[in-house]
């Protein structure tokens, strides 16, 4: 369910040692296979998984005849088998796919029409291609998010380029189209984002700020709170709920809150500001939210091209598992690292004493670890990542989270890899892990490979 395109990042350093040795041969795991076409250069890339089916959408270009054209294409198959590559339009870039437990899929991308960028998206029905596009959104409006509950029902969701930065959604049942949207909040920062649950149950989340000072005369503000706003559509209901501030500070500069889904429900997470905690809040059975949970994560250094990102397991037994990306440079600003490896920390099923576990290094020593994805099926969480050397070829690497530790399977070789490219979607069965590498590195965009877990 997540766009790619950025650059690499490469550096040398001998790191933290390894969590564990490798598992015989990433048992369970598939090798890595080349999902686009050989004339092409992959540059968005987004996975979504669901209903034993794997949904890719990417956009690229073709450098022989117009390298200034992009197409947007799409592959639809199963857990072991691809089916042919669709092309969604002409001129456009991925902004996301979202597929449900019933094999429901949704794709998104902007596309400029007529002058105008606008916001389009394809459904496929179970078992069947995408079909026509059709146009969401406000004129001019950038993409959104997209989300499938189970059974197959979709919430689109985006935010008004115009000066009241209205939060709208569009709701389509199973099997149906697109209803009118409708406003629900308003988001005065970064864009919002969906998710479903295993229940049904739909999460949306923003951050909203206030209005930007305005000139002499009119007097500056006195308290420029940021707040993080998060609602709830029950699977029985046909409108979201009031929506409700989980947080507020007079501070921010991390970004807005993100959405993490798995079958131990929707997890809610953010960088607190100015410090190294990240705070999580789950949705209860019901529809309503816990009090935050807090974790000390490294902060990533600023301004060297890297997200400070928190990526979540969430399996059905309620644990939650965080990765995240600790990162060091030379003298604390270049965007040349020194060093970068995958911390990890587990907290338990939700108790008097539950807190989360002293972090531990996952990736592997002597290698510049790229941001982890993770994703969660019902007794286990998947997460992945890149791994680079000055001296050796980069490769990626999976990790599997059962029975209470980590196995870190055999590495996936991936010359060239675009170390911010790795994008994992889990299913109910199997979990699709894409990513992009680039032979040519005087030329953007390269080829995108996709490699597939199912547990044995």
């Amino acid at each position: 369910r997540l766009m790619i395109r950025r650059s690499a990042i490469f550096g040398a350093v001998a790191l933290a040692g390894a969590l564990l040795a490798a598992s015989p041969a990433g048992a369970g795991i598939s090798s890595p296979k080349r999902i686009s076409s050989s004339d092409l250069r992959i540059q968005g890339l987004a996975v979504g998984a669901g209903g034993g089916r794997t949904a890719i959408v990417m956009d690229g270009y073709d450098p022989k005849p117009n390298p200034d054209t992009f197409e947007v294409l799409a592959r639809l198959g199963t857990a072991t088998s691809l089916g042919t590559t669709q092309r969604l339009a002409r001129g456009g870039y991925v902004t996301g796919v979202a597929v449900g437990a019933d094999g429901t899929a949704i794709a998104g991308w902007e596309q400029t029409i007529n002058g105008k960028r606008t916001w389009r998206v394809a459904i496929a029905r179970p078992g069947k291609s995408f079909g026509s596009p059709r146009t969401l959104g406000d004129p001019g409006v950038y993409g959104g998010d997209l989300a499938v509950t189970p059974k197959g029902r979709i919430v689109a969701i985006w935010r008004t380029r115009t000066s009241d930065h209205h939060v709208r959604v569009a709701i389509a049942p199973p099997g149906g189209g697109f209803g009118v949207a409708k406003t629900i909040g308003v988001a005065r920062q970064d864009q919002p984002t969906v998710v479903s649950g295993p229940d049904g149950t739909v999460v949306a989340t923003w951050l909203d700020t206030p209005p930007a000072p305005q000139p002499p005369p009119a007097p500056a503000p006195t308290d420029r709170t940021a707040e993080i706003q998060a609602t709830t559509l029950a699977s029985s209901a046909s409108v979201f709920a009031a929506p409700a501030a989980l947080a507020s500070f007079t501070f921010w500069g991390d970004g807005g809150p993100a959405l993490s889904t798995g079958p131990g429900g929707v997890v809610i997470s953010w960088a607190q500001p100015m410090t190294a905690v990240r705070r999580l809040v789950r949705l209860r059975p019901g529809g309503t939210f816990e009090s935050p949970i807090d974790l000390s994560a490294s902060q990533l250094i600023a301004g060297i091209g890297l997200e400070n990102k928190l990526a979540l397991g969430l399996p059905s037994d309620l644990t939650i598992s965080a990765l995240w990306q600790d990162a060091k440079t030379k003298d604390g600003e270049s965007s040349q690292l020194t060093s970068s490896v995958v911390k990890t920390s587990t907290r338990p099923a939700t108790g008097a004493n539950a807190v989360f576990s002293p972090a531990r290094t996952l990736s592997t020593s002597g290698w510049i670890a790229g941001g982890p994805e993770a994703g969660a099926l019902p007794s286990r969480t998947i997460a992945a990542w890149s791994e680079s050397a000055r001296t050796k070829p980069s490769r990626l690497r999976i990790a599997i989270r059962s029975n209470g530790g980590w196995t870190l399977a055999s590495p996936l070789k991936a010359p060239d890899l675009d170390s911010n490219s790795v994008a994992l979607a889990a299913g109910t069965r199997h979990v699709a892990v894409v990513w992009i590498q680039h032979p040519d590195a005087a030329r953007p965009g390269g080829q995108a490979y996709l490699a597939t877990y199912r547990p044995s």
